[in-house]
This record gives C-alpha cells, sequence and structure tokens, in this order.
C-alpha cells in the first residue's frame, strides 16, 4: 500500500499553493486502486519512481480518476489552488481539463524545470525532515531565498493568466463565489 501524506504551503505560498503532498512506494503487499477525486485544482506531479522520472501537469477533474498501479510511483506534488495553475503555464487550463501534459510540454522552460523538478524532488525525499530550508538549498545550489521565493504575481496579471477581461471581472467573480476580494483571498485564504 503507498503511503500519502499532505503537507501544507508555507504562507507566502497560500495564496495559490493548496498543499505540497508525496505519496510513497509501500513496503510490499497486493496492490490497490487508489480513486482520485476532482476538486478543481491542477497539480505538477514528479514521479521519481524507475530509471526515467516523469514530470507532469495534471489539469482539473471533472470525474473520478482510478490510479490502477499506485504502487509502482513515488510522487512528490504540488496542488494549486483552482485556477492559480494558470499563472505558471502558457496554455489555458481548460485546454487540460482531464489531461495530463508532460511538463516538458506545458512551460516553455519546461526540459530545464522538469529535470530540476526531478533533482529537486529526489532531495526532498531523501532529505530527513528536520532538514532545513537552508541546507536544502545549498545542497541543491540554490541560494535559501531562491528555493523559498515568494510568487505573488499582480492581481491583474492572474487576472489575465486566468482568462478574465480584466482585474475588475476577477474582482466580482470572486467577491459573487466567495463574499471576498482578491487581496482579501490573497492575506487570508482560508
Amino acid at each position: 500500500m503507498s503511503h500519502f501524506v499532505e503537507h501544507g504551503p508555507p504562507a507566502e505560498l497560500a495564496p495559490l499553493v493548496d498543499r505540497f503532498w508525496t505519496s510513497a512506494r509501500g513496503a510490499g503487499g497486493a496492490a490497490n486502486p487508489t480513486r482520485v477525486l476532482p476538486d478543481g485544482c491542477a497539480d505538477v506531479i514528479v514521479d521519481v519512481a524507475g530509471a526515467r522520472p516523469r514530470a507532469f501537469v495534471v489539469g482539473p477533474m471533472t470525474r473520478a480518476e482510478l490510479v490502477d498501479d499506485a504502487e509502482a510511483h513515488d510522487f512528490v506534488a504540488v496542488r494549486f489552488r483552482p485556477g492559480a495553475a494558470a499563472v505558471w503555464f502558457d496554455a489555458p487550463l481548460d485546454e487540460w481539463v482531464d489531461a495530463q501534459v508532460d511538463l516538458s510540454d506545458a512551460w516553455r522552460d519546461g526540459a530545464r524545470v522538469a529535470t530540476r523538478a526531478v533533482a529537486l524532488a529526489r532531495a526532498v525525499r531523501a532529505a530527513a525532515p528536520e532538514t532545513s530550508v537552508a541546507a536544502l538549498a545549498a545542497q541543491l545550489g540554490l541560494t535559501r531565498q531562491h528555493l523559498a521565493r515568494r510568487p505573488a504575481p499582480p492581481l491583474v496579471d492572474v487576472a489575465l493568466a486566468c482568462g478574465y477581461a480584466d482585474q475588475p471581472h476577477l474582482t466580482g467573480e470572486l467577491v459573487a463565489l466567495t463574499g471576498r476580494t482578491p487581496g482579501a483571498w490573497r492575506a487570508d485564504p482560508r
């Protein structure tokens, strides 16, 4: 049976990131299918199992999906809040509904990023739980600030990347849906 663990994002990522999650291979036994339920989120997943690691994007899902071979995977992933992944990618997320897209195809610099993501995922998986961000950054040849950088793009860019006509259009939709403005949501997404 695989071991699934969720990790909350740091406060500076919370406006865009719902959670980080890992799913490691279990210690033998019969593999059971894992049912993944739709939640409106997109995930970037790095599978570090096997000789050929894979980094890919899972678009928003409209139906449950069974992962038959859960025991053959070793995932490190980030789940973006609904609509937030569009800030990072060149294509509108509606093109990826119920689809998986290789990270190298999803991001104009994806091949380099995918290679880096696999290295980072392996380093995170291998690190002891008490390893600091600074120590992990040093191990990867990055600065602590680079590893923990706050991605908070201007709201107008978020609005346009998510397919809204402008920032007031985004604000109106978000207030209608949540009763809160994008600024209030960014400050406290709970």
